[in-house]
């Protein structure tokens, strides 16, 4: 049975546009702490990793645990200082999970998540967090004209949901010469041109899309000035960045679509678009890597897509 909302207004603050990402080779376990139990409900505080490096996102979430499914949420914290945190909702599911724990039934929901991301090394203190809860009770009220009757009501539970600790650790020190984007995961660069007539000397459009699990809304895009130079000339760029999830990860993208204007070579082959390179820090590997596009040649009147692979950065 799924957990009713009093209000839609609470319903949208808690359940966001996002998703979550917990990739690190410096990372710990999960921590999770159950608050005060009232009854048999209680809420649980958890993190998808106690200890990360700045710049990956760890999921928090926060659980009520009942030994019924029947509740309602009523309210939530009005303010949350996350204390230097950068934090975004993510959307998740909200429906009560039956589980059995050392022989006993419970029924578990998530009321609030959250992807949490540190940009700097140390210890962060994910703060409480006061919930009301709704318990079903039933009274018996006097009616005028039907007599006694049995009315349904929620009785208020307030909880608190226990704070816990997050470790951040830095970056490892950056090679020499390295063009860091500032984005820490694991990434492609892949570039294509639309289909679509192309003329020599008429502007054309090409699409660079950087993508891959992580968070890339602050993250650098990559200079465009060489791969776009010579027979292929470099006029314009617009972009659009945006997040998703895939496979209960925080994934993120950026697509780039670059005007230019190509001409025929001299010897009349076709042009070429180069290489396009964006540096990132992979957790999974612990090192600094490049994503490298392929060279993409400009038929005039068709076009292609190229994909990356990754390359690892001074070894």
């Amino acid at each position: 049975m799924r957990i009713t909302f009093a209000f839609r207004t609470i319903a949208l603050l808690l359940f966001g546009v996002l998703t979550a990402l917990s990739s690190s080779k410096v990372c710990a376990e999960g921590v999770t702490r159950a608050g005060k139990d009232s009854g048999g409900i209680y809420l649980e505080s958890s993190l998808s990793n106690g200890k990360t490096i700045a710049g990956a996102p760890v999921l928090y979430e926060v659980s009520v645990v009942a030994p019924s499914p029947e509740l309602s949420l009523l309210s939530v914290p009005a303010k949350i200082d996350w204390n230097g945190l950068s934090v975004s909702p993510v959307a998740g599911d909200s429906r009560f999970r039956r589980e059995t724990v050392k022989g006993k039934i419970i029924y578990r929901a998530v009321i609030a998540r959250y992807w949490i991301t540190a940009d700097a090394a140390g210890k962060y203190r994910l703060p409480e967090g006061k919930y009301v809860l709704g318990v079903p009770q039933e009274r018996v009220v006097h009616d005028p004209f039907w007599g006694n009757m049995r009315q349904s009501y929620y009785e208020q539970l307030p909880l608190e949901a226990p704070s816990l600790s997050l470790k951040v650790e830095n970056l490892p020190n950056l090679p020499s010469g390295f063009d860091f984007s500032g984005a820490v995961g694991e990434y492609e660069v892949n570039v294509w041109i639309p289909d679509g007539y192309i003329g020599p000397g008429q502007e054309a459009l090409a699409i660079v899309n950087i993508s891959g699990k992580g968070d890339l809304s602050e993250a650098r895009i990559p200079s465009l000035r060489e791969a776009f130079s010579g027979e292929v000339r470099f006029k314009s760029v617009t972009e659009d960045r945006s997040s998703y999830i895939k496979d209960g990860e925080l994934c993120s993208e950026i697509e780039l679509e670059v005007t230019f204007i190509p001409q025929r070579t001299a010897d009349g082959s076709e042009p070429v678009i180069g290489e396009i390179s964006f540096g990132y820090y992979s957790p999974s590997s612990g090192k600094y890597l490049k994503a490298v596009s392929e060279s993409v040649k400009v038929p005039f009147g068709s076009s292609g897509q190229k994909k990356s692979s990754p390359a690892e950065f001074g070894v």
